[in-house]
């Protein structure tokens, strides 16, 4: 036993002790028995498969950047595993990944290579088929580190847009309580995932987990194309609006989740193209539906508008990502970027002139509650007029009828605005005068509790304070 393993000690320490170029001497060999095809027109890359599979791809640096420091990356979160292999003399090295000139680690987006050589061949290694578009970026190191600060700061600002519409979003969810505003947060939350994992922060943050890129992105697209269903069918009432779209729009959903689990088991790539064919068949549908009505509501209009663009957008970005065309080369993340920008200023839009809706609707049902109070005032006059002319003595009759009366009322409004059996109580209370710290004694809860329901209290009656909760009890008639 002990002479197995120092065996295998030996064979370790050979294997290490080996120099650089006898290591990279397969690699040389292998090149030199590959048939690259003709240079692409545009990148001027060439491509060949060797005999374990592996996609090899040869270019050719400009002559003017030859024997400066230059960085060689692939701006695209979806390729992430690939070796670089450049001259350094008359030996073919590996430069290491992700780190400078001086061989210090360095966050980056995506993989990088940073390498001075005079030889303007080099070569990419890929362990797995690269997406059909490839752009090979190769910069002077000042150059690239520029840029990339640049471009950090502008997806910064923009993750910034987003957080912000976030908050506004769930400010006014604590305001208004509509589940409007909690599906879009959540909405927007999900685009902000899916940006996260295209701008190549999954690699600048987590690099051990970057292989995992497509798994994450296909499961946050599909996430996000769920929630926009659930947000147009909150916010066009399709509940009332629509009788069909529930009917489609579940098993296509059914279909798109589980595709999403069948292909993180088994990563076919004809799976993920039916979970991306879900995915914008689900758009299309929210798309559609916002067409029907777009006569009827204006919110309607401005959801077209959003997720009209957005879809558009992002199914030409798709293709630009797996076709190499020049007409689709202007539809990048940049445009998807702007895209979801006016996404985010058009769907907000359509929140405010539906909270004015629901406003105005609710001022129409207190208009309709009035004129119920009105009436039965007038009833409550007419029988007390009866009640002295037939009963001179009517004992504690009006204040009983008075009572049942005014549990009618609060039962109406309960229904009126759905208000919980404690919100009828807080309610109560306060038609009664009693202040918070009464209201929780009577209840039994504590005051922050008592608060809590007051404030939804008044957010679903549409009133700001206490005088305008009493005013719906000064129609009543006082016994």
């Amino acid at each position: 036993m002990k002479s197995t393993y120092c065996i295998d000690l030996i064979l370790i320490f050979v294997i290490f002790s080996l120099p650089l170029s006898a290591m990279c001497t397969p690699v040389a060999d292998r090149l030199a028995h590959l048939d690259f095809g003709d240079p692409h027109p545009q990148t001027g890359l060439a491509l060949a498969t060797d005999g374990r599979g592996d996609i090899w791809v040869k270019g050719e640096i400009s002559p003017e950047l030859l024997s400066r420091q230059l960085v060689l990356h692939i701006p695209s979160g979806h390729v992430v595993d690939y070796d670089l292999y450049v001259y350094h003399g008359d030996r073919l090295l590996r430069p290491v990944q992700d780190s400078n000139e001086h061989g210090q680690k360095i966050r980056t987006r995506y993989p990088l290579y940073t390498f001075s050589t005079e030889n303007p061949v080099y070569y990419l290694n890929f362990k797995q088929n690269p997406v059909s578009k490839l752009k090979v970026s190769i910069q002077e190191s000042t150059q690239y580190f520029y840029q990339e600060s640049t471009d950090l700061m502008r997806i910064y600002l923009y993750y910034g847009l987003i957080i912000m519409a976030m908050i506004f979003n769930v400010v006014f969810f604590l305001i208004f309580l509509d589940k409007h505003f909690a599906t879009y947060v959540l909405l927007q939350a999900s685009l902000l995932c899916t940006f996260f994992l295209e701008d190549g922060m999954l690699h600048y943050f987590y690099p051990h987990i970057a292989h995992y890129f497509h798994y994450l992105l296909t499961w946050v697209s599909s996430i996000s194309a769920v929630l926009a269903v659930m947000f147009t069918y909150y916010l066009l009432d399709l509940k009332q609006n629509s009788t069909w779209f529930r009917k489609v729009a579940f098993p296509v959903v059914a279909v798109l989740l589980v595709g999403c689990g069948v292909y993180v088991w088994t990563g076919s790539v004809l799976v993920r193209i039916i979970v991306n064919v879900s995915c914008f068949s689900l758009a299309g549908l929210c798309f559609y539906q916002a067409a029907v009505l777009f006569k009827d509501l204006i919110y309607a209009r401005l959801l077209l508008l959003a997720f009209g663009f957005l879809v558009l957008m992002g199914g030409l970005y798709t293709l630009n990502e797996f076709y190499d065309n020049s007409l689709l080369s202007f539809f990048d993340v940049n445009g998807l970027r702007l895209a979801s920008v006016i996404e985010i200023v058009a769907v907000s839009f359509a929140l405010i002139f539906k909270v004015r809706f629901l406003r105005e609707e609710n001022e129409r049902q207190r208009e309709e509650l009035r004129y119920q109070l009105e009436q039965l005032k007038s009833s409550r006059h007419e029988k007390q007029m009866g009640s002295i002319t037939h009963a001179p003595i009517p004992l504690d009759l009006p204040t009983i009828s008075a009572g049942h009366q005014e549990e009618g009322i609060i039962h109406d409004i309960g229904m009126q605005y759905q208000l919980t059996e404690r919100e009828k109580e807080v309610l109560r209370c306060i038609w009664n005068g009693d202040s918070n710290q009464e209201i929780a004694n009577k209840l039994c809860i504590s005051i922050n509790t008592t608060k809590f329901h007051v404030g939804r209290l008044y957010g679903k009656l549409n009133v700001r304070n206490r005088s305008e909760v009493r005013s719906m009890r000064e129609e009543v008639v006082e016994n």
